[in-house]
Parts: C-alpha cells; structure tokens; sequence
C-alpha cells in the first residue's frame, strides 16, 4: 500500500505540475496577446497621429497661400494707387516749373525757393517707395508708414507753392 499511496501522490504531484504548466502556458498566452493588443493600439494612434499632422500641415499651407494672396492684392493695389496719385502731383509740379519760367518778382523767387524743396521731397518719396516694393510682410506697416509720411509731405510742399 505504500507503494500505491507513494504512486498516488506522484500522481497527484505531476497532475498538479501539468496544472499548474497549463495555467503558467495560459498567463503567458494572455500576456502575449495583451502585448499584441497594445502594440496594435500604439500602430493606430501612430497612423493617426500622422493623418492629423499631415491634414494640419495642408490646412496651414492653404491659410499660407491665401494670407499671401491678400498681401499681394493689397500691395498692388496700394502701389497702383500711389502711382496715379504721383502721376498727379508729377503734373503739378510741372506746371510750378513752368509758372516759375513765366513769373516775375517775389512770386518767381518763392517758387524758385519751393522747387528745390519739392524735388528733395519727391525723391526722398521716390527712394521711400522703392523700399516699399522691397519690403516683405513683416515689414510693410513701417514700410507704408514711411511712404505715406514722404507722401503727405510732397502734397503739403506742392500745395504750399501754388
């Protein structure tokens, strides 16, 4: 009988071990597949992650091209204006010129003083415009400030001497 109980409890012992291996084997199976679930997960939030940042990216290029767009409209329209406007003042003091030929006295003398003025003050606007056409984005306001500056400084010069 001591050999059946011993054989019994060897038995029992390799049923428990087999058991045991199988519970062991199963923890394992589970770990690898939770590993493998989480690994997907990481995939997808990756590939997701990257479809955001690519959508982001196209949306800010557009923005981008439309906001370069707007800048370009507005500084040919500003460059179209103030070249008609030049034009303007250009006949203007044309005819200062001519009125200081056909003038006499105190009135050819003062627009003789005037022109010198007027020409410095339309190059100095020449020379700011030419910067204006230059400048970029970041630096346009001070760019046209300077230009509108020039401007209304010629206009009240021209004015002054008609």
């Amino acid at each position: 009988m001591i050999t059946s109980s011993k054989i019994f409890t060897l038995g029992t012992v390799a049923l428990m071990l087999a058991v045991g291996c199988e519970n062991a084997a199963d923890q394992q199976r589970k770990a690898d597949q939770a590993q493998a679930d989480a690994n997907a997960k990481v995939v997808d939030a990756h590939r997701d992650a990257d479809a955001s940042a690519r959508h982001a990216q196209a949306d800010a290029n557009r923005e981008i091209a439309d906001a370069q767009e707007k800048f370009s409209k507005m500084r040919e329209e500003y460059r179209h204006d103030l070249e008609s406007k030049l034009v303007d003042v250009d006949k203007e003091i044309a005819g200062l010129r001519s009125q200081a030929l056909t003038k006499t006295g105190k009135d050819k003398a003062q627009l003789q003083s005037n022109l010198p003025i007027i020409d410095q003050r339309r190059s100095s606007l020449t020379d700011a415009f030419q910067r204006l056409e230059q400048a970029s984005a970041t630096t346009w306001d001070q760019a046209k400030g300077e230009v509108e500056k020039r401007w209304s400084e010629l206009k009240d010069s021209v004015e002054a001497a008609t």
